[in-house]
């Protein structure tokens, strides 16, 4: 965990969970933090405590069956959470058995893997594809002109 400057204070650990260190992490629409986690054959969420450096409020099993990983963890606009995972976007309230699937990667209308993403603050996924890049010597970057952006709602499949 870091402060608001940046500042390391110290490391969540449990004994029973792994995380993946870069990504999985977010705000819920109750204000706590949360992380993904996996046990050797299921995959969910849990609050952290700062205070103790430890997992609080634990939900399992939460993302269908075969889910890679979730990446991004935000409140949702008329739910709990919304989620990013490299199977899709899914939706979850605290308490239910299930996160609901919204969009399935295959569903996409990018490129999944290669796309940049990001959660806005009203419950919408944004992501972004590069359909044409730029030689400059050994750089390759991407053409800004030929980015597209897509929003997916979290409510609907429109």
């Amino acid at each position: 965990m870091l402060d608001g400057q940046g500042n390391y204070i110290r490391d969540i650990t449990s004994e029973s969970y792994g995380c993946h260190d870069l990504g999985g992490l977010g705000i819920g629409k109750d204000g706590k933090v949360y992380t993904q986690i996996q046990d050797r054959q299921r995959m969910g969420i849990a609050s952290v405590d700062p205070e103790k450096g430890a997992l609080d409020e634990i939900y399992m099993d939460i993302v269908p069956d075969g889910t890679i990983m979730l990446d991004i963890i935000a409140p949702g606009s008329d739910t709990d959470f919304v989620f990013w995972g490299y199977d899709g976007i899914f939706t979850y309230n605290l308490g239910e058995d299930k996160a609901v699937t919204i969009l399935p990667a295959y569903e996409a209308p990018c490129n999944w893997e290669g796309a940049m993403y990001c959660a806005l603050p009203d419950g919408r996924i944004v992501f972004a594809e590069c359909s044409e890049y730029r030689h400059e010597g050994n750089e390759i970057s991407s053409i800004p002109e030929k980015i597209t952006f897509y929003y997916k709602s979290a409510l609907s499949k429109d």
